[in-house]
């Protein structure tokens, strides 16, 4: 029965470094190659909980390489492999859908104030009633300042403008359903895509392994994009 079972299927464990769980990722060997590719993705992004704010790579922690999401590869993996998440966007975005909250709004006063930061709209404090009563944004409870807001009534606000995503806030409808999540430094294998000519980084080795040792600001009291998306020294 066991021989049956492998030929019928093939499957490889992931490793998410976020909180050391394991899944195992399974396929059938007869899959057309051209839907491989997705087949695999679809099933981390469901049983990890990814979002479709994040690329899903796979990471060979052996010798710190990518892994090419492709049968014959794949097929070939005897040791866990780890899962690596980098964000679409520049804008500040969950990488996966365990890090989103919802609040849903029936006054028309939501009782925050906003900025905008690192091209994200945030939570910058709350504003009370004029009695001095607590607002509705403060009584749930849930939300803290510098919480990004996510989607407004089910429309993402990434890679809105501020006074659109300002509009998204001002309707009138209610109740008024707004989702944030709050971004962490993510410990352990991450990637981060950089797109302008410098990295904003200084780099050393141990001899084994390539350290980065400072992040320098870009401009006085501006972050460089390596530390903005939560890279550490």
């Amino acid at each position: 029965m066991d021989v049956m079972d492998q030929m019928t299927s093939c499957s490889i464990r992931v490793i998410d470094l976020d909180d050391g769980s394991v899944r195992t990722i399974s396929w059938d060997p007869n899959v057309p190659d051209q839907v491989f590719e997705s087949l695999v993705e679809s099933q981390l992004r469901a049983q990890f909980g990814v979002s479709d704010e994040a690329w899903v790579d796979l990471i060979d922690t052996a010798n710190s390489s990518l892994v090419h999401i492709t049968k014959d590869v794949l097929s070939n993996v005897k040791d866990s492999l780890c899962l690596c998440l980098s964000p679409k966007t520049e804008a500040l975005a969950p990488m996966k859908t365990s890090e989103v909250f919802e609040v849903v709004f029936q006054d028309k006063s939501l009782g925050m104030t906003i900025r905008e930061h690192n091209e994200s709209v945030i939570v910058n404090h709350f504003k009370r009633k004029p009695d001095g009563s607590l607002s509705e944004a403060e009584i749930s409870g849930l939300i803290q300042p510098n919480d990004v807001i996510y989607k407004v009534n089910g429309a993402r606000t990434v890679g809105r403008s501020y006074d659109n995503v300002v509009q998204m806030l001002q309707t009138q409808t209610r109740p008024l359903s707004i989702q944030f999540f709050r971004p962490f430094r993510r410990e352990g294998l991450f990637a981060v895509e950089f797109r302008g000519a410098s990295l904003n980084m200084t780099i050393t080795t141990d001899d084994v392994n390539v350290i980065v040792k400072d992040l320098p600001m870009a401009h006085p009291n501006i972050v460089g994009y390596a530390e903005a998306h939560g890279m550490a020294r």
